[in-house]
């Protein structure tokens, strides 16, 4: 099974990269906008786009109506990254 990931182009730039040059890579792929939660409320999944999350449960073979997807809400916590995010 083929999965496509929508705008692609970010992660082929970091295939050409050298390792200690991936963390400017990965800081500018797009951030998750769509959780996928299974049918117990437990996370699953995080992709950019609602497709990203329907093809994850195409792929583990998720049936409708057993898991929810739900829009993921930006951190705006001004030092996140070193304290975490409490919002």
């Amino acid at each position: 099974m083929l999965i496509r990931i929508n705008n692609a182009a970010p992660l082929r730039r970091l295939a050409q990269h050298e390792p200690q040059t991936l963390l400017p890579a990965v800081q500018q792929l797009p951030a998750p906008q769509v959780a996928l939660y299974d049918h117990q409320g437990v996370f699953r999944f995080a992709g950019v786009v609602e497709a990203d999350c329907l093809a994850y449960a195409d792929l583990f073979a998720l049936a409708a109506g057993s898991f929810t997807l739900a829009a993921l809400e930006p951190c705006h916590c001004a030092q996140a990254s070193r304290a975490g995010c409490s919002s």
